[in-house]
């Protein structure tokens, strides 16, 4: 089984290399530029094994509020929390899941994903 990553970041360099990063480590990759198009594609099929979204996006959803409503309506989904400003509290994040700070260490980001699959 190949595991499935959902990126979600609005800015396109980013999201690409993320995407690239996960891809070399094995990872099946889908993108979304913003939490509306990420809840639309997990609509559509929630195989998807970890969800790694950025805090600030475009639009009504934030990626609190996305990581939320995944972790209510598709709990088997692991959830990666990142971003370049503050970290937010540890109890406005959805349980079990991770925060990494931007500029985030690649090895450190697939670790973490491989720790929650794995859990």
């Amino acid at each position: 089984m190949v595991p499935i990553v959902l990126i979600v970041e609005d800015e396109l360099l980013l999201r690409m290399s993320s995407a690239e990063v996960f891809a070399d480590a094995g990872f099946c990759v889908r993108e979304a530029h913003n939490g509306e198009c990420a809840l639309r594609s997990l609509e559509e099929d929630c195989s998807v094994h970890i969800l790694f979204t950025d805090v600030h996006l475009p639009g009504s959803l934030d990626g609190l509020a996305v990581a939320h409503h995944t972790a209510r309506c598709w709990p088997h989904i692991k959830i990666i929390v990142t971003s370049g400003r503050s970290q937010p509290d540890t109890d406005l994040l959805p349980p079990n899941s991770r925060f990494v700070s931007k500029p985030y260490d690649t090895e450190t980001v697939v670790h973490h994903a491989r720790e929650l699959i794995a859990a």
